[in-house]
């Protein structure tokens, strides 16, 4: 896949590179130097919204259901 650099600077990403790598609107993208002459290394920086989700599904197994609590609640005023 070829894409030209234009007058400002933009590139067009190939649409089916990003949809593999599921780059959309408001994507934002990390450029750096490659390490060998000529290159250029990009990387997907994850969104905010992706981040709270990938620490919210992290905490799953640890969440307490509310039936659960309520539960837990009367069974120890019962023990009193």
């Amino acid at each position: 896949m070829v894409t030209t650099v234009t007058g400002k600077n933009q590139i067009t990403i190939p649409a089916p590179l990003a949809r593999e790598l599921k780059i959309t609107t408001g994507t934002r993208l990390e450029w750096s130097k490659g390490e060998d002459a000529g290159t250029v290394r990009l990387r997907i920086k994850p969104s905010a919204d992706n981040r709270v989700r990938e620490l919210r599904d992290l905490g799953a197994p640890y969440r307490v259901k509310a039936p659960k609590i309520h539960a837990t609640l009367q069974r120890m005023r019962e023990e009193e």
